[in-house]
């Protein structure tokens, strides 16, 4: 159920073995295999096969290298469920009921030791990918939830393959309170991200903006940040995707720099 609604009209089948195998066609040949010594041709067309065939796969090492840093890594998830997943409309809709079930899973710390999880080998693996896929889905959902604008300016920049220029942020950093509901997020661009982050503006209980006093701009071309004082954000259109209150007054008492 869960694949079927995440992939794309015109994709067909969900056998892991064949994307497995089939990438070392690909064009960039940045996915190569380490056949066994038994295989005798062919394409596997079950795991069991694919782990009789295949002692193992190697990335490109420039890939590999670009997969090291945190940052590129959210890119490249974003930009594959962007081109492969679908935006209907009605299918975002359950996935975000999918996402709130998600949510209610117990987190797992990926830094935790994991020999001290109930002994259990395979328990980890299921939380590390859980957390891919809700971080993933969490940046998709919360813009657009706002109608992919900046929740501050406004700003709504797109394309038509799906990129554009804001961002689903935390409201409360995920690297402390590991929270992935939407209600935790605000869509903001990169500019006013990174502000929020700083603890350059903070959003009161109000939905009003406050920005930090002792900022010195300089913006021939655009409005001030300043002349945002106690303008009330864009919130989504839903009430109940509103942005958490409590989330906000964490920020403010938390990040923000009077």
């Amino acid at each position: 159920k869960y694949w079927q609604i995440l992939a794309a009209n015109n994709f067909e089948g969900s056998d892991f073995a064949l994307p497995f195998f089939h990438l070392k066609n690909a064009k960039g040949k940045f996915w190569k295999l380490k056949f066994s010594d038994t295989y005798e041709g062919g394409r596997p067309q079950s795991i069991p096969k694919l782990t009789r065939d295949v002692d193992y796969a190697l990335l490109e090492q420039q890939l590999f290298s670009l997969l090291q840093d945190y940052n590129e890594r959210q890119e490249i998830i974003d930009s594959l469920i962007l081109h492969w997943f679908s935006s209907d409309q009605r299918k975002l809709e359950e996935l975000l009921e999918i996402h709130k079930s998600l949510n209610g899973l117990e987190d797992f710390n990926v830094n935790q030791d994991i020999n001290k999880i109930d002994n259990n080998l395979t328990e980890p693996k299921f939380y590390l990918r859980k957390a891919l896929v809700r971080n993933s889905f969490f940046r998709r959902f919360v813009v657009h939830v706002y109608d992919y604008q900046c929740a501050f300016c406004r700003m709504r920049v797109t394309r038509l393959s799906n990129q554009n220029l804001v961002d689903g942020a935390h409201i409360k950093p995920l690297s402390i309170f590991y929270d992935n509901t939407i209600n935790n997020g605000i869509s903001l661009c990169k500019n006013h991200h990174w502000a929020f982050d700083k603890g350059w503006f903070c959003i009161n209980s109000k939905y009003r903006i406050i920005v930090s006093k002792d900022l010195q701009e300089e913006s021939p071309n655009s409005k001030l940040m300043k002349d945002y004082q106690g303008e009330v954000i864009l919130l989504p259109s839903s009430e109940r995707f509103l942005p958490s209150i409590e989330s906000f007054e964490w920020h403010q008492k938390n990040v923000f720099k009077f």
